[in-house]
């Protein structure tokens, strides 16, 4: 379970699914904190093999990014979570479960997050991830710094 610096409640009632980001990249402190996170949860619960990695543009460089297509429904975002998983019997449920404590350690550094499971090129990520044989990528992460949190909560797809 992760170390959380806040109450895991009162993380679930700030994170919000943020779709305008600050270009700014994430800082490097919380990059290596998530990276950190990432190798800790290797397994679902029920043992399903998962592996997480985070993508992000290099300084004020989005080159990192290019190609991974989101369908403009994110704007500025400066980095992604992308994740495989193996077959198993609840491997989606545990997908997931530990995709969201990834999240709730963003949100518990101050950075905005939005689940993606339709909206982005499956195959560009497939090829930042070195999808194998036997895994799938359920859904992805886009996260970074938030541009402005008004605006972001009461954005268009939000209504």
């Amino acid at each position: 379970m992760p170390n959380y610096t806040q109450p895991i409640t009162d993380l679930i009632q700030q994170r919000f699914s943020c779709r305008k980001y600050s270009r700014e990249p994430i800082p490097v402190r919380m990059q290596e904190k998530l990276r950190s996170l990432m190798t800790e949860v290797s397994s679902g619960p029920f043992g399903t093999s998962m592996r997480f990695d985070l993508i992000t543009a290099e300084g004020q460089d989005g080159k990192a990014l290019r190609g991974l297509g989101t369908y403009g429904f994110i704007q500025g975002v400066s980095g992604f979570v992308v994740g495989a998983t193996g077959t198993g019997q609840q491997d989606l449920e545990e997908y997931g479960y530990r995709m969201e404590q990834i999240l709730l350690a963003a949100t518990d550094l101050g950075l905005g997050t939005c689940w993606l499971g339709g909206t982005f090129t499956k195959s560009a990520f497939a090829n930042k991830i070195a999808l194998e044989d036997g895994e799938r990528i359920p859904a992805i992460l886009a996260i970074g710094v938030i541009q402005d949190e008004d605006s972001a909560r009461n954005g268009v797809m939000r209504l």
